[in-house]
């Protein structure tokens, strides 16, 4: 809970693995990173997308869009736009991560179903309720046959449908 304390410890981290490693490496793009997350628990959400838009913009540059490290960095800025009220840009983001890993991962890794699931929560936080419904109720079918209905990715999942039902007004 102390995150003056972690800024000043992650910024000097960030400060060595740029000087010693260079701005680029991923080492640094990581810590770089765990920076924009504090800053974003910090309520500094300016500053977290400042710094989460240069991480993507040099992952993309680095290792292509396809890579797992540019699509974490397209989650994370969509996860701060989101908060910020700019949830037309973070849906455009995490549709891009959602497409990209279905391709690459096939519909039903976990890493898929995270971003579907991101995807519905900003549908949510939009108002879309039947478009989170539907993703939610997707995600659900798909870790039930596969992690079981006791898995603890299930069950948030289906606490998840059942806000979004509530939300609707389906409280049965």
């Amino acid at each position: 809970g102390d995150y003056e304390a972690a800024e000043e410890l992650i910024l000097t981290i960030v400060e060595a693995y740029e000087r010693i490693l260079g701005p680029e490496h991923p080492v640094t793009l990581t810590s770089m990173s765990d920076l924009a997350v504090t800053l974003h628990l910090m309520d500094d959400n300016g500053g977290a997308e400042e710094l989460n838009r240069t991480i993507l913009e040099v992952r993309k540059r680095t290792l292509g869009q396809e890579h797992s490290d540019t699509l974490i960095s397209m989650g994370n800025l969509a996860i701060t736009l989101s908060d910020m009220g700019d949830c037309e840009d973070a849906m455009e983001l995490q549709r891009t991560v959602l497409e990209i890993r279905e391709h690459t991962l096939g519909p039903e890794h976990p890493e898929t179903l995270i971003s579907k699931g991101n995807l519905a929560t900003t549908l949510s936080e939009m108002g879309d309720y039947e478009g989170a419904e539907k993703l939610k109720r997707a995600v659900l079918e798909v870790e039930k046959r596969t992690l079981g209905l006791e898995h603890p990715d299930t069950l948030i999942t289906m606490g998840n449908l059942a806000f979004t039902l509530s939300d609707m007004g389906n409280y049965e």
